[in-house]
């Protein structure tokens, strides 16, 4: 009987260790996938395809009552039309590495067009304040590729 209890005893010692081991790991994990309490989301980038024939470059910073706004100034430096939609993300860089704080995937995949040699500026709405902590930002326009920005 005595060696019954030990067992037992021993038993339920090894499942609460395992159970905390595992509520700790889940722990870590989401340590990064907080980050910033600021910022909507928070996970590290993966590398995204940009277009060569794309110069991309900020030109302001517009703070407005319920959003603000990114404008950009992007030129078309190839021989063919570029066609691109409005999916866009925000990214920060701590550490090193990149994060995605914002995404704006819910628009059509493609909405615009620049000519060959041309030049546009479009505007990118984010969420108000998005932009509030200094350091290096980047946004990446789907199909086009990445520009810097950096809030001082």
């Amino acid at each position: 009987m005595k060696g019954k209890k030990s067992f037992l005893f021993g038993g339920i010692i090894c499942v609460i260790l395992v159970l905390g081991s595992v509520f700790m790991i889940r722990e870590t994990d989401n340590v990064e996938e907080k980050g910033h309490e600021i910022f909507p989301i928070w996970h590290e980038t993966t590398e995204r395809n940009e277009n060569d024939e794309i110069k991309m470059s900020f030109v302001r910073l517009s703070v407005g009552e319920e959003h603000d706004e990114i404008a950009l100034s992007i030129e078309n430096c190839g021989v063919d039309p570029i066609y691109y939609g409005e999916k866009y993300y925000i990214e920060y860089l701590e550490n090193d590495k990149w994060y995605t704080v914002y995404k704006q995937e819910s628009v059509p995949s493609v909405s615009c067009e620049i000519l060959p040699h041309n030049k546009t500026v479009s505007t990118y709405s984010i969420q108000k304040g998005l932009l509030s902590l200094s350091g290096v930002y980047r946004i990446y326009v789907e199909d086009l590729g990445y520009c810097e920005i950096t809030i001082q």
